[in-house]
């Protein structure tokens, strides 16, 4: 009886121990926290505002940040817009956007930032909510509220700074499971983080623009290639090759019949469904063609791009008081060749290209016109394709544009080719329209030669290989990720070695 006394308060004594060094920890995480400086955006705002000045904060993930060239992203062309119609009046604008940045992030942006004194918040957000599988549930709320859970965060973070590029693994993406309880709470998580925002934000009676989010639909296939446990991958390859097939050679009708036969078999398939949009869009079914997309972008086993039902929260919110939207989803849907946004405006799966940014921009000046904010005059707004032009004949010069034109479409490329899409047919398209405005870029022949490679062209990518090599006039590093995301691999794959070229 004793002895079992004896283990229980050991075991006691231990609990108390851990928990109070715990405590101790966290305090000592707490202490350190509040001489760490606050970051260099916030840093760099001025307080008490000046009373003439009007300050914007903005809020979101890569799209909101203006990826993959912030020159032409929404922000800078709202700023420039903004101070065209005001010039008398003095404008701040402070972007938050971060790439990869989910709405819970927004939340405590938002938290962190409001004090600052803005006018005006600007929200885009909804792309990346799975882009990692950790949820924000309460349990993990509260642990990811602790400093000593933040130093360890900023820790790792700096360790994984420090490994070598040829040690970061290419990840296999698992499809999410619509009835599984991980992407109802992230469903369910978006929606309260935007609401948490919206109410913060309203408590300091401060207006907020809600921007709906616009995906691309035509152009952009609903992920299927190198995902775990996927035993569909073959045959999924094969329907891709045979509708192909149908529509290259005018048989829409053939295309549509063979994919509503599989979808007998498979009917929740989002490939299927992309391919039978394709196909009704082939046949000039526009409006079918644009309800299966947006099914297929629903059920896209990896949702990097925006759910409907998020962009309908959004909309829900913007009845409150002092909320409002800027519907850039519409926007893209009325502007787009029959209602079908593809690459003419968002550039990948969903960042907009600098016609789609022009888009979005005047969606939200049209509110801030609308409302009084900073643009008080009513104001006839441009169409979008004239406001572009003139933003590029004011913001840069021709040159300047041909170097950021350049850049946008090798990030594209290489964005591309990355998992979980394994995109190479848009991969192409992109290094293609590179070589087009600089024929003697390295990146471009490396990566036309990696995509060459994995797809067992041997002839074609020692060629494009030799020729990448002879323009750097230096050895290249296979495992330079950020330069070549897969050669590594398609060297792997053909049993060919750098060392036979350099």
């Amino acid at each position: 009886m004793s002895n079992d006394f004896g283990t229980k308060r050991s075991v006691l004594y231990g609990v108390i121990v851990t928990v109070g060094l715990l405590a101790l920890f966290e305090l000592m995480a707490r202490v350190a926290e509040s001489f760490k400086p606050p970051s260099e955006l916030l840093s760099s705002i001025v307080l008490p505002k000046p009373s003439d000045s009007f300050r914007i904060f903005v809020y979101g993930g890569s799209t909101a940040e203006g990826q993959p060239t912030p020159e032409f992203g929404f922000v800078r062309q709202l700023e420039f817009w903004l101070r065209e119609y005001r010039p008398d009046k003095s404008l701040e604008i402070y972007n938050f956007a971060g790439a990869g940045r989910t709405a819970a992030y927004a939340r405590r942006k938002v938290a962190e930032s409001i004090t600052f004194e803005p006018d005006l918040l600007i929200v885009l957000s909804g792309h990346n909510e799975f882009l990692y599988r950790r949820t924000e549930s309460i349990p993990n709320r509260i642990v990811a509220s602790l400093a000593l859970t933040r130093a360890l965060a900023r820790k790792l973070d700096r360790m994984q700074e420090g490994l070598p590029s040829d040690s970061i693994a290419i990840p296999s993406y698992e499809a999410y499971d619509r009835n599984s309880s991980v992407f109802r709470q992230k469903v369910r998580a978006y929606s309260e983080n935007l609401a948490d925002l919206v109410e913060t934000a309203r408590q300091y009676d401060t207006p907020v623009i809600l921007v709906t989010a616009p995906s691309n639909l035509s152009n952009w296939p609903p992920a299927y290639k190198g995902l775990a446990n996927n035993d569909r991958e073959e045959l999924q390859e094969k329907w891709v090759q045979e509708v192909g097939h149908f529509l290259a050679a005018g048989l829409s009708n053939k295309a549509t019949a063979s994919i509503q036969e599989n979808l007998a078999e498979y009917p929740d398939d989002a490939l299927l469904l992309y391919l039978l949009g394709t196909s009704h869009e082939a046949a000039l079914d526009y409006d079918r063609a644009r309800s299966l997309y947006l099914r297929a972008k629903d059920l896209d086993p990896i949702p990097w791009r925006v759910l409907t039902e998020f962009n309908q929260f959004m909309r829900g919110l913007a009845q409150l008081d002092g909320v409002y939207l800027a519907d850039a989803e519409q926007g893209f849907e009325q502007h787009a060749d029959h209602g079908l946004v593809g690459f003419s405006l968002v550039i990948d799966n969903c960042h907009p290209t600098p016609l789609g940014n022009a888009i979005v921009a005047r969606s939200i000046l049209e509110v801030m016109n609308r409302q009084g904010l900073f643009v008080e005059a009513e104001i006839e707004f441009m169409d979008p394709a004239t406001s572009l032009t003139r933003f590029f004949s004011h913001t840069t010069t021709p040159a300047t544009l041909q170097l950021i034109e350049l850049a946008q479409v090798l990030e594209s490329a290489k964005y591309s080719m990355k998992t979980p899409f394994h995109n190479n047919e848009t991969a192409r398209m992109y290094l293609n329209r590179a070589l087009a405005i600089d024929a003697h870029n390295w990146e471009i022949w490396v990566n036309l030669a990696t995509l060459a490679l994995l797809e067992n062209r041997i002839d074609e990518g020692r060629r494009q290989l030799t020729r990448a090599i002879e323009l750097r006039g230096a050895p290249i590093d296979e495992n330079d990720r950020g330069v070549a995301p897969y050669l590594k691999e398609a060297l792997i794959k053909t049993g060919i070695s750098l060392a036979e070229f350099q």
